[in-house]
């Protein structure tokens, strides 16, 4: 949940062209850990105007604290995706390993086999 702007400020928040470009990876197919890095991108910290009363000033800190909160939780899960896609990887990899291994001892038996016969 993204915190709202501070009650003072009237403007929209500037977007970058890398948070744009996030949002373009999520419309394709892409990986967990692209789809918490895109969120964690569009998620929006408030400005504090030091002229504001304490009252908007604590709400802005609180809002600030809930937004970090979100924002640890996400790059949290983004590890945690990152890390499941390394596991996935390194399963994919040994298991090729293991059919490449065994494709080739196929053939030198038949190679085998086909010298033997002669």
């Amino acid at each position: 949940m993204a915190a709202k702007v501070a009650p003072f400020l009237d403007e929209e928040p500037v977007r970058t062209e890398n948070a744009m470009d996030l949002e373009n990876i999520v419309g394709r197919e892409s990986t967990k850990f692209d789809n918490s890095t895109a969120q964690m991108a569009k998620t929006q910290y408030p400005l504090i105007n030091n002229n504001g009363t304490v009252k908007i000033r604590l709400s802005t800190l609180e809002s600030t604290v809930e937004v970090q909160n979100d924002y640890n939780r996400l790059t949290l899960d983004s590890f945690g995706n990152l890390a499941d896609n390394l596991r996935a990887t390194d399963v994919n990899i040994q298991d090729l390993l293991r059919q490449t291994q065994e494709h080739f001892t196929n053939i030198i038996a038949n190679l085998k086999k086909e010298y033997d016969h002669k």
